[in-house]
């Protein structure tokens, strides 16, 4: 009985700390996907600035 007890004992431990685990790890890949998201915006949106006004500077040079 009491190795029975141990291997429930596990099971329960196990069953409550996996999802917690996969919580945390499941917040930090989120965080890591949004920062990486934001910091491709914010080169598109610098690049995009960049070639608008290469285009206006070439116009007045024409």
């Amino acid at each position: 009985m009491n190795g029975f007890a141990e291997i429930l004992n596990l099971f329960i431990a196990n069953a409550i700390a996996y999802p917690f685990f996969v919580a945390v790890c499941d917040f930090i890949i989120y965080n890591i996907g949004k920062i990486i998201l934001y910091l491709i915006r914010y080169a598109v949106y610098h690049i995009r600035r960049d070639i608008s006004k290469y285009k206006s500077n070439n116009k007045d040079k024409q």
